[in-house]
């Protein structure tokens, strides 16, 4: 009886003929914390892709809520041998990730590869163009070069020219 559970174990955990061997929940928890597939941001847009191959694109949907982006797809197939034997195989995805605020959401496109890589891309909004202008240059009286680069500086507020409008606020030993 043992022997024939030993032969059996392989194929009970997945590891037969071609097969992965199951993850262990341990290793699934590890793994839950990571962001989803490969993702990286460019100067024009930003890029993510995970591996969903065994899914077709109608078994696939992509949504997205805000910033948040949810990939679920869900595939079952039953199959019946001429023996009588039926299987049945259904497996399940779902990843979720948010996008960075800086992208376009209206403009998210996703593409799926032959191979099973499914391929979002959002481009980044563009910033508006820094127009130009003129900076004003003042004239500080009574200050020396290296002192300081305000007029301000090391002053008592309202002791200053261009604070005071060149009036000054206090008594002055003339008004004594």
């Amino acid at each position: 009886m043992r022997h024939s559970l030993l032969r059996a174990h392989p194929l009970l955990c997945g590891e037969g003929e071609g097969r992965r061997p199951r993850q262990s929940s341990q290793s699934l928890a590890e793994g839950a914390g990571k962001e989803p597939g490969a993702q990286a941001q460019g100067k024009e847009k930003y890029q993510l892709s995970m591996d969903v191959s065994g899914f077709s694109p109608a078994e696939l949907m992509v949504r997205l809520d805000g910033r948040k982006l949810t990939v679920m797809g869900k595939h079952e197939k039953k199959t019946e041998s001429e023996a009588g034997v039926c299987s049945r195989e259904y497996r399940e995805i779902r990843r979720e990730t948010l996008l960075p605020e800086d992208v376009n959401m209206q403009d998210v496109l996703c593409s799926l590869s032959q191979d099973g890589q499914l391929c979002i891309e959002a481009p980044h909004l563009a910033l508006p163009a820094a127009e130009g202008r003129a900076v004003p240059i003042s004239v500080c009286p009574g200050v020396k070069a290296g002192e300081g680069n305000l007029a301000t500086e090391g002053k008592e507020p309202g002791s200053s020219e261009m604070e005071t409008g060149g009036e000054s606020q206090g008594t002055s030993p003339r008004d004594s």
